[in-house]
């Protein structure tokens, strides 16, 4: 089952560093804050509406969370099958990923070093 969009939770202290590289990476998106009530360290959600250059979006998307997670290494991204199994993304390639992707039901990026830097 492919999805039309593809949606991602990214935390608070992930959204500046992965939005720049869904940027570069030439990925149409948008940002869907959490409605009222939320609050709103529960992460953004990331819709991503397609791919500008000749990639498809998942192949696109899937370069953009492995260069991300290169950038440092308390960097994680998980995702949530569709038989409800939990992948964690580090330590795969972009065909990896993109595979994966195509299998997702949803996907979190977060960043707990980032957190750990802004209490120091």
């Amino acid at each position: 089952m492919q999805h039309d969009t593809q949606k991602i939770v990214v935390f608070q202290e992930s959204r500046s560093s992965f939005i720049e590289l869904l940027k570069d990476g030439q990925i149409q998106f948008r940002t869907v804050q959490p409605p009222a009530g939320v609050p709103q360290d529960a992460g953004t959600v990331v819709e991503i509406i397609g791919a500008l250059g000749s990639a498809p979006p998942a192949a696109a998307l899937a370069w953009v969370i492995v260069e991300w997670l290169k950038g440092r290494k308390s960097r994680k991204v998980t995702v949530q099958l569709l038989d409800k199994k939990v992948v964690e993304l580090t330590g795969y390639g972009v065909d990896e990923v993109e595979r994966i992707l195509k299998s997702a039901r949803s996907t979190s990026v977060f960043d707990p070093g980032e957190q750990d830097k802004k209490e120091e």
